[in-house]
């Protein structure tokens, strides 16, 4: 087997570069690895499995929390607390971006089954007023 390539392996590194992941005055540099995204796929398909949301809002948000100390290991103690606090309010807006930056959907795609969502949410409460 021959010596890596050091060029094709920066290639790669570029290609993953770093998230930069904001949500209103907070924004997180994380840098992803490859089992970030099989632990994601793992919370999806467990809370399909067991019909929970609830299991996938603390698996994401365990990840996210983990994700985010990798990235910042010299974050004081103090601040964990705050920092799953804040990931806990904000969990819906880090699904919708691992989604789309674990590439499992678009943003177009998104947005067109979040507008089909309402719009069938409309017409089932105009149903039940009638």
């Amino acid at each position: 087997m021959e010596k890596c390539d050091t060029k094709m392996v920066s290639k790669y590194k570029e290609a993953l570069g770093v998230w930069k992941h904001t949500i209103g005055k907070i924004t997180h540099e994380i840098t992803p690895h490859e089992d970030d995204n099989y632990l994601f796929l793992r919370a999806k398909d467990e809370a399909q499995k067991k019909d929970s949301k609830e299991i996938l809002y603390r698996k994401v948000a365990d990840l996210y929390f983990n994700m985010v100390l990798r990235s910042y290991p010299a974050m004081p103690e103090e601040e964990h607390k705050e920092l799953k606090d804040w990931i806990g309010i904000n969990i819906n807006q880090i699904i919708e971006d691992f989604l789309i930056a674990f590439k499992w959907t678009t943003a177009e795609k998104l947005r067109e089954a979040e507008s089909s969502l309402l719009k069938n949410e409309r017409a089932g409460n105009s149903q039940k007023i009638q």
